[in-house]
């Protein structure tokens, strides 16, 4: 279980990357659904925002967190929203992931990973 556990975070940034993955869901399924959700499983907290549009592209996936890469129209976005969630991640020790299945004309989920802290955390198998 996780009981006693916690996570350690810049709160201003955790909330930074949220929204840059929320913006992107709204704007990806206009008049659709977004879905937020979170759990504490396995020593982190995982957020996963899913959005109902029209997915992505097999060959967009390898591009996603490079900054300045965008799958918007010319002028409608910088690029650099899930590269700014990645570094956001990295900073905690945790990860970004584009959660399967997310087919093109299916739906988009990404999983926001942050580990948790505590006396739980630290008697973890494989801990120092």
């Amino acid at each position: 279980t996780d009981q006693g556990l916690g996570l350690q975070a810049d709160a201003a940034r955790v909330e930074q990357a949220l929204v840059n993955l929320l913006r992107n869901a709204v704007q990806a399924a206009p008049g659709g659904q977004v879905r937020v959700a979170w759990q504490s499983r396995d020593g982190e907290i995982r957020f996963e925002v899913e959005d109902d549009g029209s997915g992505i592209e097999p060959e967009a996936r390898a591009k996603l967190f490079e900054p300045f890469f965008t799958t918007k129209p010319v002028g409608q976005g910088t690029g650099l929203g899930l590269a700014v969630v990645h570094g956001i991640a990295e900073e905690h020790g945790g990860g970004v992931e584009l959660a399967e299945p997310s087919a093109a004309g299916f739906r988009t989920c990404f999983r926001l990973r942050l580990p948790l802290v505590g006396r739980a955390a630290s008697e973890a198998p494989g801990s120092a």
